[in-house]
C-alpha cells in the first residue's frame, strides 16, 4: 500500500514517487529479511532442535525493538532543533495518529474475525506486530528511497511513535470487550 498511497498523496505536488524504487526497497527491506528469517529458523530448528530455537526466539524481538529505538533516536537527535521549534505542530499530529491507529486497529479487528477467523490470542499478536511495525518500515523506505529529503519525511512517522504506545495501551484497556466480541 505504501507505493500507491505515496503516489496518491503527491498528486499535484512537485514530488515524484518512484513506485518501482519503492517496490525494490520493499523487497530488500521486507521480503529478503522475511525469507532470511524463515531460513534461519529452519536451519536452527534442524541443526539444534526446536527447543533451542524457542530459547533464542525472545531475543529476536528485543534486537528488533532496540534497532527501531536506535533508529528513532538518531532521527530525533538529528532533527531535534526542528522538533523543538515545532512542538505545537507535533501536537497537531495527534488527531492524525488517533485516526491512523483507530482505522488500522479497526481494519485488523474486522479482517481477523471475519476473513481470517482468528481466535483472540492470534488476533492480539497480529494487532501488535502489524500496527507497531508499520512505522519502522515507513522510515526505512523513506530514507532509502528519498535520501536526504527522506530524512525530513521520516520525522513524521518517527513522531507518530510518540503516540503509538499510549494509543496501544488504550486499545489494551478494551481487551475484555474485544475478547468477548471474538468469542461470540
Amino acid at each position: 500500500m505504501y507505493p500507491l498511497a505515496g503516489h496518491y498523496l503527491t498528486i499535484g505536488t512537485n514530488l515524484s514517487v518512484p513506485i518501482s524504487l519503492i517496490l525494490q526497497n520493499l523487497l530488500v527491506i521486507l521480503i529478503v529479511p522475511l525469507l532470511l528469517g524463515v531460513l534461519t529458523r529452519e536451519y536452527v530448528e534442524r541443526k539444534h532442535g526446536e527447543e533451542t530455537y524457542l530459547k533464542m526466539k525472545p531475543y529476536f524481538s528485543s534486537v528488533t525493538l532496540i534497532a527501531l529505538y536506535f533508529l528513532i533516536f538518531i532521527i530525533f537527535a538529528s532533527k531535534s532543533g526542528l522538533i523543538l521549534n515545532n512542538l505545537i505542530d507535533i501536537w497537531l499530529l495527534f488527531p492524525i495518529a488517533l485516526l491512523f491507529y483507530g482505522i488500522t486497529i479497526s481494519l485488523v479487528l474486522v479482517l481477523n474475525k471475519h476473513v481470517f477467523h482468528f481466535e483472540y490470542g492470534h488476533h492480539q499478536s497480529v494487532v501488535f506486530t502489524t500496527v507497531s511495525k508499520n512505522i519502522a518500515l515507513t522510515i526505512a523506505i523513506l530514507v532509502s528511497v528519498f535520501g536526504k529529503e527522506g530524512q525530513y519525511m521520516a520525522v513524521f512517522p518517527a513522531i507518530m511513535t510518540l503516540f503509538q504506545a499510549p494509543l496501544l495501551m488504550i486499545y489494551l484497556k478494551f481487551s475484555p470487550a474485544v475478547k468477548k466480541w471474538f468469542n461470540d
